[in-house]
């Protein structure tokens, strides 16, 4: 099986999720202990995940790819994110539904590191 190169953390694409978290922990050169004092959890808890014992979930999986600079894409799938176009829906557009309009504004706010994350959430929500 051929690996993907991927830019943020300058490897080929490990495996499995506990590898290319231990992958994308190494390239910030953070120990284990280190990655569970920023993401308040235990040892134990990192270990797990690079061992493939468990894997991150919702805000944990948020939090690990912020502190890792990299997407939960690329963490639970191997693969970036293909960049996808924003649209962004006012209120004031006729027939907007008032949800997406609100959704589109907390959007537009977010730092570029924080939308992918946002996109890459969306996608995983959206498959389910």
């Amino acid at each position: 099986m051929k690996k993907k190169t991927n830019k943020s953390v300058g490897t080929d694409v490990p495996g499995t999720i506990g590898d290319r978290i231990k992958a994308a922990r190494l390239a910030k050169q953070l120990t284990q202990p280190q990655l569970a004092v920023l993401l308040e959890l235990s040892n134990g808890a990192i270990s797990q995940w690079e061992t493939n014992d468990t894997s991150p979930k919702g805000s944990n999986l948020l939090k690990l790819c912020a502190h890792l600079g990299v997407s939960p894409t690329y963490i639970m799938e191997g693969a970036e994110p293909e960049s996808a176009t924003l649209r962004l829906v006012k209120a004031d557009t006729p027939g907007a539904d008032p949800l997406q309009a609100e959704a589109s504004e907390l959007l537009a706010g977010l730092s570029p590191e924080k939308l992918q994350l946002a996109a890459s959430l969306l996608r995983h929500l959206a498959d389910d």
